[in-house]
């Protein structure tokens, strides 16, 4: 301990602050009292910056946040030795401490110096107000555009494929096979269109539909949508199995779209199969849930996996089974919207299992 009184101990040769302030109470309560608030708040400012880091996670350049907390701290004890030597003489104690914060000081001021450039990048409220006004202009035109899609390309279609059946109509018997084959083939090309018109309206909602945010039970809405299909398709064979207790955070019309594309695309997978299986589940993973639909049906190849969730395309044929390759694109669009993210593994030939989170679920 001999070296720690050297360090720190109280020389007889210096005097304490209170010598030099003549123990004046006047004198001693006013930097006291200075002394005393200004530690005070030096030590609540980390306090405060903890929080918002903790917080705001997305804020960039967290790290300076702590570099600064630690010499604020360091800034708030040299005021408490100020007070601490107004009685005492640890003089020695207290450049220590103040050499600590100069430790701390110079690199959080150089590294500050370093990030300015950095700093000045980040849009201003009035560059994020001004891009605001450009995302609603687009926003607007997009609205225009679905009205217009849905009302001037549908009467088209709608003639086709009634010029289509009544000509179906009135020469049912007298057209040869290529005849009726090029008929038959114009009516389902103008179903299909019709198709992708609602499937492109439905990416197009979910893009511009405001969320709310309410607890969503995730088990119930399965179940209701296995019930909805096997009440609409009882010819068909189908075992399936949902999680119970599986609940989320998000907009309930939006996550049913999810489930619904997620169900219809595992549905469709498995129609060739007497033996289809269908499970929802949820799994924990890094401190948070991930919920999974799989199925035991054809599967794809994963080399093109990447493909899945983009418009239009397709990694079966049109022939083999049907869709309009805009499903999965709609529920990438949803997920990522709630700040969750989606994707798959599967097996060509042995099912596929498509996995999404809801970053939601915890609040």
């Amino acid at each position: 301990m001999t070296w720690l009184n050297a360090l720190f101990g109280n020389d007889p040769g210096y005097m304490p602050h209170g010598m030099c302030y003549l123990w004046s109470p006047g004198m001693i309560a006013l930097q006291v009292g200075s002394d005393a608030l200004i530690g005070l708040a030096y030590l609540s400012i980390p306090l405060t910056l903890l929080y918002v880091v903790r917080k705001r996670t997305d804020i960039p350049f967290n790290w300076m946040f702590g570099l600064f907390g630690v010499f604020i701290v360091a800034c708030g004890f040299t005021h408490v030795m100020e007070i601490w030597n107004v009685w005492h003489a640890d003089y020695q104690l207290a450049g220590g401490v103040k050499l600590v914060t100069a430790l701390a000081s110079v690199p959080t001021a150089i590294l500050l110096i370093r990030i300015v450039p950095r700093i000045l990048e980040i849009p201003t409220r009035r560059e994020l107000e001004a891009a605001n006004h450009r995302l609603e202009d687009a926003y607007r035109e997009l609205e225009q555009f679905a009205y217009a899609v849905s009302h001037d390309l549908r009467a088209p279609l709608r003639h086709i494929e009634g010029y289509g059946k009544a000509l179906e109509s009135s020469l049912a018997g007298r057209l040869d096979d290529k005849q009726a084959h090029y008929l038959h083939s114009m009516r389902e090309g103008s179903r299909h269109m019709g198709d992708l018109i609602d499937a492109l309206l439905e990416l197009s909602r979910v893009s511009r539909e405001h969320i709310t945010h309410k607890e969503v039970d995730l088990s119930a809405l399965m179940l209701e949508l296995f019930r909805e299909f096997q009440g609409t398709n009882p010819e068909r064979p189908l075992r399936y199995q949902v999680q119970p207790g599986m609940h989320a955070v998000g907009d309930p019309h939006l996550i049913r779209v999810v489930l619904q594309n997620l169900l219809n695309n595992a549905l469709k997978f498995t129609a060739k199969r007497g033996d289809a299986f269908i499970e929802c589940g949820m799994r924990g993973k890094d401190g948070g849930n991930v919920f999974f639909i799989s199925d035991n049906g054809v599967g794809f190849d994963m080399q093109y996996a990447h493909r899945l969730f983009s418009m239009f395309q397709r990694l079966h044929s049109k022939q083999d089974f049907e869709g309009t390759g805009i499903g999965l694109a709609t529920v990438q669009r949803i997920v990522r919207r709630h700040g969750g993210r989606i994707w798959a593994e599967a097996v060509q030939g042995a099912g596929a299992t498509f996995y999404f989170t809801l970053p939601g679920q915890e609040a």
